[in-house]
């Protein structure tokens, strides 16, 4: 290709320094952005490559004659499969919603996750051939990838939502929005050291951040945080001892004890009128490093609202589980989205409190007869109104006791 310079992260960022990685790892949306083409070894799992470089597809070449006996050349192979290569690109989300059964090892990992968004053009060495993407095409040697018929490629969501040009999309109506389409299969991806969860999103985050958004704060955004703070996860199998990632009010936290099969915020219709319940005081969230969108050295949110005292009991036991949610005055089945894994830690009752979020009617429908909906944090006491947060009950039926009996208070968030 004429190029006189290789880029190779391992090799260019000196791994057994701390400045010049936090340094230099800063600097990632820049580099992928500048480089002329980002090669790709979708098949390796780790730095060496080894039998994940070998082509599987063959061509043959044969010897025919057309029908006025001219000999003429036919090459053939097998169909290809894409089926890996539009996991990687749609996130494993099929047409009808389901997850595809594979993907490559490279599109599992986080770090690669924004590296791949952030390139201008890719080539993707996969087992059977060669495939080039950008930021608005995509094609392969065999010529049969169409994306439109598969949906819109994350890589073109991404490059829709930055500061520089927002373009709303059918996915994507805010940054906001952009922003959640982005973190929701990132918390997915395996990560070896889990500190490293808000670094390696560092670069998007810097790409992404607008006034719209406001203050970048552990992987959230302070003009929407109200709402970030509502998201819940369908936790697959827990880390023990946990490691502290993020402030338990973000999703990061998720890193350092969870593994993620999906992430999720709060929804409601716009003609569902949601009203918000609580508001935010302050927020701290200092960085621990150099990179300003990097890992956080402590963090906390102070919110005024209506804080709860219950008790949730395990009702069936599965992810996420069906709980029974209790008050002095009222009692209700419900689905928890505890941030662990629920097997272990609900078992038994245990005491918790909870600060309400939004109400929202569950359809358009305005007359008294609509459903009405209540969110709620779950929290957990670590000191005097200092709180982690360990869980969500994002759908609770809207019992009018919980305004009168919940007190109305200063909390704060770790």
């Amino acid at each position: 290709m004429g190029l006189r310079y290789l880029w190779i992260d391992s090799l260019c960022i000196i791994q057994d320094d701390a400045i010049d990685w936090q340094i230099e790892s800063s600097n990632m949306a820049r580099i992928y952005e500048k480089s002329y083409v980002t090669i790709s070894a979708n098949n390796s799992t780790g730095m060496l490559l080894g039998p994940s470089a070998i082509r599987r597809s063959h061509s043959v070449q044969l010897e025919a004659t057309d029908l006025y006996g001219e000999p003429k050349a036919i090459i053939i192979r097998s169909p290809l499969d894409h089926e890996k290569f539009f996991a990687s690109s749609l996130e494993g989300v099929g047409l009808d919603g389901s997850e595809w059964e594979h993907d490559y090892p490279l599109s599992k990992r986080a770090w690669c996750f924004q590296e791949r968004l952030l390139a201008t053009r890719i080539l993707h060495f996969t087992e059977e051939e060669v495939v080039f993407e950008c930021k608005t095409h995509c094609e392969c040697e065999c010529g049969s990838i169409v994306h439109r018929k598969y949906g819109t490629p994350l890589k073109n969501l991404y490059s829709g939502i930055t500061r520089e040009a927002f373009t709303p999309t059918g996915l994507v109506t805010t940054a906001w929005d952009g922003w959640k389409v982005v973190v929701s299969p990132y918390i997915q991806k395996d990560i070896t050291n889990p500190l490293d969860i808000l670094p390696a999103l560092a670069g998007l985050a810097s790409r992404v951040q607008s006034d719209e958004l406001g203050q970048y704060v552990a992987g959230l955004w302070g003009n929407e945080l109200a709402l970030g703070l509502f998201w819940f996860a369908d936790i697959v199998s827990s880390r023990k001892p946990p490691i502290k990632t993020a402030p338990s009010f973000s999703w990061a936290s998720l890193a350092g004890t969870s593994k993620v099969k999906e992430l999720q915020w709060q929804w409601w219709s716009p003609d569902n009128k949601a009203k918000q319940a609580y508001r935010i005081v302050e927020i701290h969230c200092p960085v621990a490093g150099l990179n300003p969108y990097g890992t956080v050295s402590d963090g906390f949110v102070r919110v005024h609202g209506y804080v709860l005292a219950i008790k949730l009991k395990n009702e069936q036991v599965r992810l996420p589980f069906n709980s029974v949610v209790s008050s002095k005055t009222y009692e209700q089945r419900a689905v928890a989205f505890m941030d662990r894994n629920p097997i272990t830690e609900m078992t038994t009752e245990r005491d918790f409190v909870c600060i309400f979020g939004f109400t929202w009617s569950q359809d358009s429908d305005s007359s008294e007869k609509a459903k009405q909906k209540v969110s709620a944090l779950i929290l957990e006491r670590v000191g005097t109104d200092v709180y982690q947060r360990v869980g969500c009950l994002p759908f609770l039926d809207n019992d009018p006791t919980w305004e009168r009996d919940a007190e109305e208070k200063d909390i704060t968030i770790i």
